[in-house]
């Protein structure tokens, strides 16, 4: 499963010979496959395992949102916010402030 195309052609030749061999290893025919017969099936099954590839386990909360987290545009998007978050404190020197202009708090 871990090659594919002409990569896993070449280690079958490499480890089997040709198809023939491979056949020969895995007990079936070249033409015909295997039999289907339960008990067949069941010696297979016992001799070479299930034919079965596991799922792969499921990211978790925590990585899908740092995966998000890597994604460019989210990063422009996380500085500007930065940005205006600072610049939403920032008091130029020599102006008052609105509250004072609206004779709102001071004395």
């Amino acid at each position: 499963m871990e090659l594919r195309g002409g990569d896993a052609l070449q280690k079958i030749q490499e480890g089997y010979g040709d198809t023939e061999g491979l056949c020969q290893r895995l007990q079936s025919s070249t033409t015909d496959g295997i039999s289907g017969d339960p008990a067949d099936l069941e010696r297979r099954c016992q001799t070479f395992g299930q034919n079965f590839i596991p799922p792969k386990k499921p990211k978790t909360f925590l990585e899908l949102v740092w995966e998000a987290l890597q994604d460019v545009t989210l990063i422009i998007l996380e500085a500007a916010a930065i940005i205006s978050l600072g610049l939403s404190f920032y008091q130029p020197p020599g102006k008052e402030s609105e509250c004072e202009d609206k004779g709102i708090g001071g004395s």
